[in-house]
Parts: C-alpha cells; structure tokens; sequence
C-alpha cells in the first residue's frame, strides 16, 4: 500500500521536474484528440513521452517527435482501444444505470465502480506496456491484466489517489487540460515498471563516489591526529 503512494507522489515528482516537457505532450495530445482519429496512437505517445527511465531533457520527445509516435503507434494504438475503450464504456453506463435506477437492483452501482475503476487500471496498464516496450495490443492487455492483479493493493493505492486528483481536477478546467493526463501517464509508467521490477535511475541520488566520500567525512576524525 505504501509503495503505491509512494509512485503516486513520484508521477507528481515527475510533471513538476518536466512541467514544461509534460505541457508540450498534453498539449499534443489534445490536439490528436480532437482528430478523434490519432486519438489512440497519442496515448501511447503520451505514455512513451513520460518514460520516467528517461531523464535527460535531450533524449525526451519534442513536439515533432511525439506527432511522429502517433502516427507510427496509429494502428496498435487502434487495436488496444477497440478492445477496452468498448469495455469501459460499458462499465461507465451500467454505473450510471443502476446509480439513477430506483429499483431494488440499485445496490449494484457500487460493484459496477469497483469493476470500473479496475477495467481502467487494467487499461492504463496495458497502454503503459505497449508504449514501453513495443507489445502487441494482445500482449500488452495480458500483461497489464497480470501486473495489475499481481500487484493488486500498490495499483489500488495509486489508482485511488489517481481517482481522486482527476476528481479535482475535473473542477481545475486549466490543470485538467495543462498537466493532468501526463501526470496520468507517468504515475502509471512507475507501476508498471515497478511491477516488474525494471529500477528507474534517480538523477538527484548520490553516486557510488559521493556515497564513499560521505562515509569517510563521517569517519574523519575532528579532533587529534
């Protein structure tokens, strides 16, 4: 459970350490989405744009570049969102049915959240994957499925505090647009690679030479030969 919080405030980390970066790829990611068209293809842009195991701001895709995954990512990209945007869809309208309903079935609006809030993770996951590292639509679905069921109480933390900053966001109409689905897109890149145990260098940790100088300041002796 601490791990996954832990991932949720580093995905944050992430998009104030590129803010700028992570502006630019929602910005693109608006844009293709509005053509409904690439729309797919740029969330897997979007997931490959926040490769948190990319640090340096020359490796990071530009605006041009990101178009450029889009477009390459156009048809996996298709093939994913066939399978679970129809899905959720469904959860989505089955919750508001049953939430609206005044019959006696109405008891069932809050299994058809629990099933909606895992069919997303398990969606986010599998775009995750795919963009990370190059699966098929097929692949990437199992395997986010399988991350996602054996890391089941670190993707319900992050996912809930995930829930809980697009619930505030959806009264921030500026961050919602700014930064919100590219701070998405790196909390979820963390699990997964957390997942699979794949290490993310941190660029602020000390290397192995300053680790040993600080250990040999310690040592040092203040006072005497």
């Amino acid at each position: 459970m601490g791990r996954g919080v832990r991932i949720f405030f580093r995905g944050l980390s992430d998009t104030l350490e590129h803010l700028l970066a992570f502006v630019l790829y929602c910005l693109c990611w608006w844009i293709c989405c509005f053509t409904i068209v690439f729309a797919p293809g740029a969330l897997v842009a979007l997931f490959t744009a926040t490769d948190p195991r990319t640090s340096s701001a020359i490796d990071r895709l530009g605006p041009r570049e990101y178009f450029r995954e889009a477009r390459r990512r156009f048809r996996s990209g298709w093939k994913l969102a066939l399978v679970t945007l129809p899905l959720l869809a469904i959860l989505v309208h089955n919750l508001w049915f049953y939430e609206q309903s005044e019959s006696d079935l109405s008891f069932l609006a809050p299994a058809w959240f629990i099933l909606l809030f895992f069919g997303s993770l398990i969606a986010m996951t599998s775009f995750s994957v795919m963009a990370l590292f190059e699966e098929s639509w097929k692949s990437s679905l199992r395997i986010g499925a399988i991350l996602t069921g054996a890391r089941l109480f670190q993707a319900l933390s992050a996912g809930f505090f995930l829930w809980i900053l697009i619930f505030i966001g959806s009264f921030l109409v500026v961050p919602f647009f700014i930064f919100l689905p590219a701070t998405i897109a790196a909390t979820i890149n963390r699990l997964t690679l957390s997942a699979l145990n794949i290490p993310i260098n941190d660029p602020l940790a000390p290397t192995d030479e300053r680790r040993a100088e600080e250990m040999s300041g310690k040592k040092r002796r203040w006072f005497g030969p």
